[in-house]
């Protein structure tokens, strides 16, 4: 229980705070920001997610290949949208 609140608890308070105070607006114009909002899909984000399940077990059995395994998903998910670019 403690790891899933250090996993998701600072993220989730952070994301919240920088949605209600931060001005976005510059990011949301930028490359990356129409990058994210064109390519980041719910499914992508599901996918991205998963990414967790093999990264955080790596990290619980000390398995450095579980952590690459799962560092790499994750990347590649936010890489996703780049596939039609280079195609």
């Amino acid at each position: 229980m403690a790891a899933l609140l250090v996993g998701f608890l600072p993220s989730i308070v952070v994301s919240v705070l920088l949605v209600r105070w931060a001005d976005l607006e510059p990011y949301r114009r930028s490359a990356l920001g129409r990058y994210v909002g064109r390519f980041m899909t719910r499914q992508v984000e599901l996918a991205r997610f998963a990414g967790l399940i093999p990264l955080w077990g790596g990290a619980w059995v000390r398995s450095l290949g579980l952590i690459v395994v799962g560092a790499v998903w994750i990347v590649g998910c936010w890489l996703w949208g780049m596939r039609r670019v280079v195609a």
